[in-house]
This record gives C-alpha cells, sequence and structure tokens, in this order.
C-alpha cells in the first residue's frame, strides 16, 4: 500500500522558513485534521519548543503515553531530548519512538526505557539516521516549490472526464497482475464523481437476444462491472469518496480510499481501501488496484 504522507510546512510570502512566529495552537488545530499514524519531527524542533514554551512536567512519574493520536518519532542518535515525559503526557501522541544508532549513549537508552519510549537503531553513526531523514526533507523543498507554481495549477487536478486504458491488481507483497480493462467512463466535478468500467478476461458482447438478457448473461455482465457515484474530497495525494449510487448495494453510503498522481497525461488512481455502511472493510487482503486514465476526448 502507498503510504500516505503530510508534509507541514510554514514559509512567509517573500520565500522564507526562518523567523517566523511559532503558534502551537495552530499547529495543533491543523494537525487534528490529518488523522496520521505517526509524526515525524526532528531534535532540535523539540529542544527550541522547550525552550521557547517550558517543559510541561507532570507531577507522576513513570512509563507515560495514551492510547489516542499518532506516534511521535524523533531522530535521535546523540540522546539529547529528556523530557519525553512531558511530551508524551499531552495530549497529540500516544506514544514515543526514538530512532537512535551504536554512538547512542546507554545512559539514554536507559533512560528510555524507563519512560516507555521504544528506541530504533538504525545503524552505526548519526549519518545513518541522516541519509534516512533526507528524503523527509526533500519532500518538504518539493512542497515548498510546489507552491510557488500552485497559481498554475488547475484548483482540481482531476477535474473532467476520463476513460480507463490498464487496470493491474497489486498484492501486499508487490506482485503486479494486468487484468484486462474494457469500455469505462470516470467523471469528477464540482466535489461529485461517477465511476463506471467493465474488466475481465471474458468480455461480454451484445446479449444473445438483444435487450433481453439470459440470467447467465446477467450474472456475467454483473460480476465484470464497477459502477458508483457520490461525492469526492481531495487531501494532498488522497482522494475519498462518498458513495451515494453503487452497484454493490453495501457500498451506498460506504466510503473508498485512492490515492493519485500523475506521470506525463496519465492519472494513476490507486484504489486502497473500500468500506461499507455498516463499516464492513472489504477483504482485500493487502491487494490494492492500480487504474490507470486518459483525459475522454
Amino acid at each position: 500500500m502507498v503510504p500516505h504522507v503530510v508534509v507541514h510546512g510554514q514559509v512567509s510570502v517573500d520565500g522564507r522558513i526562518d523567523w517566523l512566529p511559532i503558534d502551537p495552537g495552530l499547529f495543533y488545530e491543523s494537525a487534528a485534521r490529518w488523522k496520521e499514524d505517526a509524526t515525524l519531527a526532528g531534535t532540535d524542533t523539540l529542544l527550541a519548543a522547550a525552550e521557547m514554551f517550558g517543559e510541561e512536567e507532570s507531577e507522576e512519574g513513570g512509563v507515560v503515553g495514551g492510547s489516542g493520536g499518532p506516534l511521535l518519532i524523533v531522530p535521535d542518535s546523540r540522546g539529547r531530548l529528556k523530557h519525553w515525559e512531558a511530551l508524551l503526557r499531552s495530549p497529540y501522541w500516544r506514544g514515543g519512538l526514538a530512532l537512535c544508532t551504536e554512538a547512542t549513549p546507554e545512559g539514554h537508552l536507559k533512560y528510555l526505557s524507563e519512560v516507555g519510549v521504544e528506541a530504533l537503531m538504525v545503524g552505526d553513526d548519526r549519518g545513518e539516521i541522516m541519509k534516512r531523514t533526507k528524503i523527509v526533507l526533500a519532500g518538504f523543498v518539493a512542497a515548498v516549490c510546489a507552491c510557488a507554481e500552485q497559481s498554475s495549477l488547475p484548483e482540481d487536478p482531476l477535474e473532467g472526464a476520463w476513460r480507463l486504458i490498464s487496470m493491474h491488481l497489486i498484492s501486499a507483497d508487490g506482485d503486479s497482475v494486468e487484468v484486462p480493462a474494457h469500455e469505462s467512463l470516470f467523471i469528477f466535478a464540482d466535489g461529485h464523481y461517477s465511476i463506471g468500467y467493465a474488466f475481465g478476461e471474458a468480455h461480454s458482447g451484445p446479449y444473445a437476444e438483444r435487450w433481453h438478457p439470459s440470467e447467465t448473461e446477467k450474472v456475467a455482465r454483473f460480476s465484470s462491472l464497477i459502477v458508483n457515484a457520490g461525492s469526492y474530497r481531495l487531501t494532498g495525494s488522497r482522494l475519498d469518496v462518498h458513495a451515494l449510487f453503487a452497484l454493490a448495494p453495501e457500498f451506498v453510503d460506504g466510503e473508498g480510499v485512492f490515492s493519485y498522481g500523475f506521470s506525463g497525461d496519465t492519472l494513476e488512481l490507486t484504489w486502497e481501501r473500500s468500506v461499507a455502511f455498516d463499516g464492513l472493510e472489504y477483504p482485500s487482503g493487502g491487494t490494492v488496484t492500480l487504474l490507470r486514465l486518459l483525459q475522454a476526448r
């Protein structure tokens, strides 16, 4: 499954990312809407925040961490972060994970164990952590560059009519199997969508008796169709749909989760999850459906 990543950054109108006032309330108000599984924060960021706003110490000792919120992940090979208790007694994170190396002091590893923060060893030295976190930093730079070009992009990149050109089933192990795709139409407009496409090896042609299909023909046609329509919402590279009509009755008033991206003129939709109206998730076994589409002419 493709990970969904939210990069949060603050940029001034003249392109600076420093000398900006810190507003924790605004940050956590925004973060409450992301519903992320984990938050990656730098040691310097957390130390600067503690110096500016103080460490909120609790009167109680012992293991910390709650049941809700995301996991807080901090690269800290030198063991500089000493106020994990205060961080995890806040209502924002359910627990902590420190990225450490062989160079991390033994005393700090013992401290992490005492406060219930897991230490994940990721290499021999600080350079290993830097290599891994550079990926995230590159994402931030890309996001800043995207902001500068935002005015030239359409407000809704999916808006319009699209035709399916290929379909692949990708297993949790990464194996990909192509499924023949046939007639189709995907429409996105004003927050509403409509999806209809036929697939499968045995493509059904006209019924033997036109307009009067047999029971066998009805079953074959039903088994080769995906049809649903409703409303949709874009969040970053994530597409959430809420079905108001669907061929499968349990999907009516249900939810679908896609990730999307573009490869040239091709729209790539990865259908990751389908949830029925009563919360029962489609048993995909970790398999996702990759749909490639071109704009309809």
